[in-house]
């Protein structure tokens, strides 16, 4: 660095040591010389990029949309109109969630638990409803009433889902019945708060309807049950098992798809593959072992090989957590996955961290 009649002031690879030190050269005049190689021809104007979207943090906007939510089954049970925007503006934001973050997404519904119980389950099978529906090219109608009956399906029973999921003891004769009964009560609430969406009534009506004819409320059989209430039933039960409940623990994504599987591709292959295929083979947010003895978690979905999806490694090979998740590349032989596990405790690194979010 020079001053202005070209003494030098600082060599090269000399440190600037405080702002004071700077703002006393600034003053005094710098100047550096310029050499040949310095100096490039000037390129020709770069077309303009065409502004992106940006992403946001997907589970900041669930805890938004659960409180929206909320309200929504507040006003619905109080037979209130304004029940409807409230659900509109939860399905306006799932499609930006699913449009922008599926992989994350997909994440949040194995991993974000602080939403309340009776919340997780309606956003979190709207969510899949909606990557499935994309997947299967549902039209925006059907789309839309897969959607709002995913979040209305149990506002019948509300009161009984904590309770229920916290029992250790068989279902009593009177929980039965409601159970039983809720396809049908869930139904008759929105009907009577000004629904006038027939099929999204009639999805919520037979959203506990199997193909086999042994489901509820009316035993139909596979050929009468709508698409999209099958849709439905297949997101729910999914959920159900990657639930943890007080009688058992939770499935692993790999379990619950083989479940899913078994049960329905043999009488509905469209709807039950779709799902399992969209899912993909290590869904985002399903742990995994690697060779190395690490266990990374799963953030997004193999595109060209559903084989070698994208990892963050959390857990050393002592079981140590990381403070940071460390991206580690499958195809290399020592990052390989070796099997699907289940995570014993807590993650350490939040999931915002891990989905890149918010920095470390």
């Amino acid at each position: 660095i020079f001053d202005k009649n070209g003494n030098q002031v600082m060599d090269v690879g000399a440190f600037i040591a405080s702002e004071k030190q700077a703002k006393r050269l600034i003053t005094r005049g710098v100047f550096r010389e310029v050499a040949e190689s310095d100096v490039q021809p000037a390129a020709a104007p770069a077309e303009p990029e065409q502004p992106k979207k940006p992403l946001f943090n997907i589970f900041t906007s669930l805890d938004e949309i659960s409180e929206a939510l909320k309200k929504g089954f507040y006003f619905i049970i109080h037979a209130r109109p304004c029940w409807e925007s409230h659900l509109e503006h939860v399905i306006k934001v799932v499609d930006e969630i699913v449009d922008q973050s599926p992989d994350a997404a997909m994440g949040a519904i194995h991993l974000y638990r602080k939403l309340e119980p009776i919340l997780i389950q309606p956003i979190y099978t709207t969510i899949l409803v909606t990557l499935v529906s994309k997947a299967l090219s549902v039209d925006e109608e059907r789309k839309k009433a897969a959607q709002m009956a995913a979040l209305c399906a149990n506002v019948a029973c509300l009161g009984y889902i904590n309770r229920l999921n916290n029992q250790k003891q068989r279902l009593s004769k009177k929980q039965f019945t409601v159970l039983q009964n809720h396809p049908e009560q869930s139904m008759l609430l929105l009907k009577r708060a000004g629904c006038e969406n027939k099929l999204c009534l009639e999805t919520i009506y037979q959203h506990h309807e199997r193909n086999d004819g042994s489901g509820y409320p009316r035993k139909l059989p596979g050929s009468k049950i709508l698409d999209i209430a099958k849709l439905l039933s297949v997101a729910d039960t999914y959920l159900a098992m990657t639930g943890k409940r007080c009688y058992r623990e939770s499935y692993v994504a790999k379990g619950a798809l083989r479940e899913v599987y078994a049960n329905g591709v043999s009488s509905d292959q469209v709807v039950y593959l779709s799902f399992i295929k969209e899912l993909g083979i290590f869904p985002p947010g399903t742990f995994v072992r690697l060779e190395n003895g690490e266990i990374a978690v799963v953030t997004c979905r193999g595109a060209a090989d559903p084989m070698s999806p994208s990892l963050k490694a959390v857990v050393n090979a002592k079981g140590a957590a990381y403070k940071v998740p460390f991206a580690r590349d499958c195809k290399i032989k020592q990052y390989s996955i070796k099997e699907t596990c289940a995570m014993t405790t807590d993650l350490a690194i939040p999931l915002d961290v891990i989905w890149d979010f918010k920095k470390a």
